[in-house]
């Protein structure tokens, strides 16, 4: 076989490989969202709303088909793939929050937009309280309660807590301007 015949064959494969690519390679992709938070129904009434999408995405798209209900204001924040949605004020406590992200995302190329409507919910938590109490034992008690008082529960009880408690005592009595500590000299001027 010649040195030419052999080159015809070969450049014949590349360009046969190079149509079978192009005709069977990669098409575009869909935009999918990778991750969503948050979830569940001890949210924080601080927490953003994250979504973060497989590719990159026309963003004013993104915008224009995000909800939140009940409605909240807040603004949005772009780090590459990653959407924030921080809520300003903050979410209401005790409440149930619908994220929905409407049909018609693009991605950045404005080839590919989802075709159907993807959202979760979430439920932020009851304000809660951290409660110190001494006891007549001396021990002091650390409770976690929430603002209603039907429930709360001991997170700690020992003599630390107790060392919290006098200093806290100490430093109240220190603040105060009508407190005279116990060896104060007194001036009889």
């Amino acid at each position: 076989m010649s040195y030419h015949y052999r080159i015809t064959l070969f450049s014949l494969f590349l360009w046969c490989l190079i149509a079978v690519l192009i005709w069977w390679g990669p098409s575009v992709r869909a935009v999918v969202i990778v991750t969503q938070s948050p979830t569940g129904d001890m949210v924080s009434v601080g927490a953003p709303i994250r979504i973060i999408f497989s590719q990159p995405v026309d963003q004013s798209s993104v915008e224009a088909r995000f909800t939140l209900t009940p409605e909240t204001a807040g603004r949005f924040i772009w780090e590459g793939q990653t959407l924030t949605f921080q809520p300003e004020p903050a979410l209401e406590p005790a409440t149930t929050y619908q994220v929905t992200l409407q049909p018609g995302i693009a991605d950045q190329t404005l080839q590919s937009t989802t075709a159907s409507a993807t959202g979760w919910t979430f439920r932020t938590r009851s304000p809660r309280l951290l409660l110190l109490q001494q006891t007549p034992g001396g021990a002091g008690v650390l409770w976690l309660a929430d603002t209603t008082g039907d429930e709360r529960r001991e997170l700690l009880r020992e003599q630390l807590v107790s060392r919290i408690w006098q200093w806290h005592q100490m430093e109240t009595r220190r603040s105060s301007p009508y407190h005279v500590p116990p060896n104060a000299a007194h001036c009889s001027c």
